[in-house]
């Protein structure tokens, strides 16, 4: 494995959500020395690139035509589970979210007025899990688990949330 310095190691582990595996992808992409904010975008899109969340985003993607569309911070649109993915997504990168943690995560990402109703978001987070595979829902917790840090990886490196649904 090559040398990098400590601080962009811990840069990388941190996006790993504790995956020896991926850490391991990262380091060999990274190269040695200390990485810029630009280096690390790069190494972390290009692992993130060759992950094979592609056709599963296609699932999760695929929506019923009059299923309601919200407007995210970002200028991007998409239903529930789309605000769901992304909040997901959003820092601090966690594998374990609680019902009320997503709540306020999904609004702090939809524009003013255009977050899903709580009760969207309870019937979806559970369909979300169940039709993944990769994420789990504990109903008597209230939380939602990343069982695939690479997925989370994709979810948080790929451009895929980045376009509208």
């Amino acid at each position: 494995m090559k040398e990098i310095d400590f601080a962009s190691r811990e840069r990388l582990a941190r996006e790993c959500a504790g995956s020896e595996k991926l850490l391991k992808a990262l380091l060999e992409q990274a190269g040695k020395g200390p990485l810029t904010a630009a280096d690390h975008v790069r190494v972390c899109k290009l692992v993130a690139n060759a992950c094979h969340f592609g056709a599963l985003m296609d699932t999760l993607d695929a929506r019923p035509e009059d299923r309601r569309t919200y407007r995210f911070t970002d200028d991007t649109t998409g239903d529930v589970y789309r605000a769901l993915l992304k909040a997901i997504a959003a820092d601090p990168v966690s594998t374990t979210f609680g019902y009320e943690d997503l709540v306020v995560r999904v609004k702090s990402l939809c524009q003013r007025g255009q977050s899903p109703a709580e009760s969207s978001l309870r019937v979806a987070i559970p369909h979300l899990a169940a039709m993944s595979g990769v994420l789990a829902w504990d109903d008597a917790l209230q939380a939602l688990e990343v069982r695939d840090p690479f997925f989370l990886f994709y979810l948080r490196w790929s451009d895929r949330l980045l376009h509208s649904q």
